[in-house]
């Protein structure tokens, strides 16, 4: 590098890891109502318009977001022995 050369920022004002966990602040967006325990994970449909949540109450519940961040309950699954 030149003497007289500014250095260039590479991270295009993107933060690392630990700033972003200090400067986030987290807030519930919804709060959906069903599992007996508590969620084991979840996942988004490729479109985002479905959401699956599995827990350890045995059962894996499939909303449907509706308009204003409502969601409905489409389905529940309940055939398994053990946690999901």
């Amino acid at each position: 590098m030149k003497e007289d050369a500014e250095p260039v920022d590479f991270t295009n004002g993107v933060k690392d890891d630990d700033e972003e966990e200090e400067d986030e602040e987290w807030r519930f967006a919804v709060v959906l109502d069903g599992h007996e325990s508590e969620i084991k994970s979840l996942a988004w449909s490729a479109g985002g318009q479905f959401l699956a949540t599995c827990s350890r109450d045995k059962s894996v519940w499939i909303w449907e977001e509706m308009e204003d961040d409502n969601f409905e309950t489409i389905a529940v699954l309940q055939d398994h022995e053990g946690d999901v």
